[in-house]
């Protein structure tokens, strides 16, 4: 008789995914807004969340992208935070991870302000950013 105690694992997996993405609560209390108008202008309450992804393009060589989702894509990743539930692309996310999404309000101007710890540098107006 063999002992098999050997292929027990060590850890129970878990089934919860790892968060790529944090959301300020500015950010997270916005997108819950345009959530809700979108799905009040549409007459439906199936606007599954945001699609979160980025593009080539701008002045640093890529944007940050995000539109809305009735659900995910194929592949794309699931986070939900502060009552937001992001799809994520998935080749975005190497980029992604640790970036901090905050929305910024005043006099003049509104909008989505990205951080990203592994970005090496932004275009002065804030819309591109090279990793």
């Amino acid at each position: 008789m063999t002992d098999a105690s050997h292929l027990k694992p060590s850890k129970p997996s878990s089934s919860k995914t790892e968060q790529i993405v944090v959301l300020t609560d500015a950010a997270a209390k916005h997108l819950q807004s345009l959530l809700a108008e979108k799905a009040k202008k549409q007459q439906a309450q199936n606007i599954g969340g945001m699609r979160l992804s980025l593009k080539k393009g701008g002045c640093a060589g890529m944007s940050y992208e995000m539109d809305f989702a009735r659900e995910s894509q194929e592949r794309d990743i699931r986070q939900e935070e502060k009552g937001v539930v992001l799809y994520i692309d998935p080749l975005a996310t190497m980029f992604l991870i640790g970036t901090v999404i905050d929305h910024k309000k005043t006099k003049l101007a509104s909008g989505f302000t990205f951080s990203s710890p592994k970005a090496t540098a932004k275009c002065g107006c804030g819309e591109s950013v090279n990793f």
